[in-house]
Order: C-alpha cells, then structure tokens, then sequence
C-alpha cells in the first residue's frame, strides 16, 4: 500500500496535530505529513518541490488566513507554477464555505475541494475520513474544479 503525502500549511499548531490526529485514525490509509506554519514557508516548500528538492506532495492542506502570505497567495504561486500545477489542495479554513468561495474568486485561485474547518468534536473525530473521501473523489475525476467534502 503506498503512502499519501500530505503538506499542511497551517500556522495553528492545534489545528495542525488534530489533523495530523485524524489522518492516523485512517489505520488502512497510510499518510505521511509535512508541515509549514505560514504562508511564506508554504511557498519556500512548494517551491523546494518545483526544483525537484522535496518530493511532490499528493495533497495540500491548507488554510487561507495564513500570517505572512495568506492562502489565496499560496494558491496563486501554486496556478502560476508548472511543476506544481495538477498538485490538489483542499482548502481547510475557519471561515464559512460562502467565504471561502468569495476569498478564492476575489483572488482569482481555485483549489480542488473546500470546507470548514470542524467546530466540534465529533467533527474532528470525522475530520480524517473526510479528507480521505476528499481525496478519493480527486482520484475518480478531472481536476480544476471546486467541491465541498
């Protein structure tokens, strides 16, 4: 069984271990996860990546309100890279999906799936399997579009 690569770009170290937590309740899907607590470091990441330094991500995670560089700068990087074109990210933010949408239009980004991030705990107990769904239903269809998990 291969590994999923997962870059979490998200400077709240809390929401970083709950997802880290909720991946490894996945027990038959393997993940390994590297994190970046900025926007400017998620950058200096993905751009490792294009120069072939890192190994490329299977999936990113990431947050827009972000200190530093915001999301919707991570993901502009991302739409004007080509070695990190075809990479999806699931956009895991506090804000409300309608915003969420806003933010990414206003930017002109797009990102392969959104959602909120979860307010309570049987939310986050869900958390891993929905980003697991999250990233079979990239699998099974073309990218570039936008859905909710």
């Amino acid at each position: 069984m291969s590994v999923t690569r997962i870059l979490i770009i998200d400077d709240n170290p809390v929401d970083v271990q709950i997802i880290r937590f909720a991946l490894q309740e996945e027990t038959d899907w393997p993940t390994e996860t590297t994190v970046a607590a900025d926007g400017e470091e998620g950058i200096d990441c993905l751009n490792r990546v294009a120069r072939a330094e890192e190994i490329r991500p299977d999936l990113v995670i990431l947050d827009l309100n972000l200190p530093k560089q915001d999301g919707t700068e991570v993901l502009g990087v991302m739409h004007s890279t080509p070695a990190l074109i075809g990479i999806p990210v699931l956009i895991l933010s506090c804000y409300p999906e309608e915003v969420i949408l806003k933010k990414m239009v206003e930017a002109n980004v797009s990102a392969t799936a959104y959602m909120s991030k979860p307010s309570g705990i049987d939310e986050f107990a869900e958390l891993g399997s929905k980003v697991r769904k999250c990233c079979v239903t990239v699998e099974g269809r073309s990218r570039g579009s936008s859905t909710t998990c």
